[in-house]
């Protein structure tokens, strides 16, 4: 119990790494870190797409109930 509650505050500490995501039509994109602009020396947004395709949830579900019958 003792090392589950050393855990819990060193998730605290550290967080959670997440990254920002975004989307527009139908392509996802992904926030790239850290990216500091040559010409200001500032820290930039940079975004780049991510192979990524949305299937409604009826698709997915007859193709997943597909795929365990096989």
């Amino acid at each position: 119990m003792e090392n589950k509650n050393k855990d819990n505050k060193d998730l605290e500490v550290r967080g959670i790494p997440t990254q920002a995501v975004f989307s527009e039509g139908n392509t996802v994109f992904l926030k790239k870190n850290n990216v500091i602009s040559l010409e200001t020396g500032m820290e930039d947004e940079e975004w780049f797409p991510v192979n990524f395709q949305w299937i409604p949830v009826m698709e997915l579900r007859k193709n997943l109930l597909q795929q365990s019958n096989s």
